[in-house]
């Protein structure tokens, strides 16, 4: 079957709804006085992870609304059809099967300068890929131009984050006193400095796994309701990155805030660029043990912290949507209005 077929759309909010059309297997915007561009996305990893799968987006809707600007529509066609954007992962491994008349995106949300086993990086390492135009990185933390255009993930993450804070919410909400105390939810052991934390937290009291919620694995780890109404029962969710570099930050983090939790961090050594310093508790601070035990014991303070302001006052964009779309246009040599 069709991976295509699989795809079931769920997002009546967005403003630009997508639509199945099983008769030609494209899924398409419903119209509206925007122009739309044709969309392929190449990877079958890509495509079947979209859905039930806890490591990937909930919809192709979302995934659009991630990544792309939301000054178009966008028709999703077939892998051997014409397109003007295709989509690429980091498992790239030959651009022979990039065309040149499309606009050839890679994206990538993996740390690939600290993990480099990835088929494209080992071969063509960071923009030596002649045929690709558009990178979305998230091991980088400024926009570069050549003769391409590279985007620092972290961008669309915040965007997409201040857009939908009213649409991505718990459905049920637990009481501070009733909340446990912390949650663990890396599920691999590649860092080691998440069983050092786990450890000291648990000096102050139990810290549960979220392995221990078997019903998570085919919800998606983008701000699906089932994850966000279990990191709403805990205070405190641990939230360490898998890797360390400038701009590399994952969903983990905006989990924490959508679902109205605190959440423990250790990540991107810059990570105050881009996040209030009253919305997470920062252990590169000498004294966060004895703010956790303070806010574990005052639902005032506690509140405080979940009200704060999450994005920093002195985050820069560096204007990347406008970016973006100044580059799709100028490669499509089109003049849209």
């Amino acid at each position: 079957m069709n991976k295509l077929k699989l795809i079931k759309i769920i997002q009546k909010k967005s403003n630009n709804i997508i639509e199945k059309k099983p008769s030609n297997n494209i899924i398409q915007t419903k119209p509206n006085n925007k122009t739309t561009l044709t969309l392929k996305i190449n990877s079958d990893h890509m495509l079947s992870s979209i859905i039930n799968n806890y490591n990937f987006m909930q919809s192709v809707n979302q995934f659009i609304a991630y990544f792309l600007p939301n000054k178009y529509n966008y028709k999703l066609v077939g892998k051997n059809q014409k397109s003007d954007i295709s989509i690429w992962d980091i498992h790239l491994n030959n651009n022979t099967h990039l065309c040149n008349d499309e606009i050839n995106m890679l994206i990538c949300v993996e740390n690939v300068d600290h993990w480099k086993f990835y088929e494209h990086y080992k071969m063509y390492d960071n923009y030596k890929n002649n045929k690709m135009h558009l990178y979305l990185y998230n091991h980088i933390d400024r926009i570069s131009k050549q003769n391409y255009l590279s985007i620092p993930s972290v961008h669309c993450y915040i965007n997409y984050f201040l857009n939908n804070q009213n649409l991505h919410q718990p459905s049920n909400f637990t009481n501070f006193d009733n909340k446990r105390f912390c949650l663990l939810i890396n599920r691999s052991d590649l860092n080691s400095d998440i069983q050092k934390i786990k450890f000291e937290l648990e000096k102050i009291d139990e810290v549960d796994c979220i392995k221990m919620y078997t019903n998570l694995s085919k919800k998606s780890c983008y701000h699906s309701v089932e994850l966000l109404n279990i990191f709403n029962n805990y205070k405190f969710i641990i939230c360490y990155e898998n890797s360390y570099k400038n701009g590399y930050v994952t969903e983990k983090i905006f989990n924490c805030f959508f679902a109205k939790t605190i959440p423990i961090y250790k990540g991107a050594p810059n990570i105050d660029m881009y996040f209030d310093k009253n919305s997470y508790i920062d252990t590169n601070k000498d004294n966060y043990i004895e703010l956790i035990q303070l806010l574990n014991k005052n639902e005032s303070m506690y509140n405080n912290y979940i009200d704060s302001n999450k994005i920093s006052s002195n985050y820069n964009n560096e204007n990347y949507n406008e970016e973006m779309i100044n580059f799709i246009e100028k490669k499509l040599k089109k003049t849209f209005k």
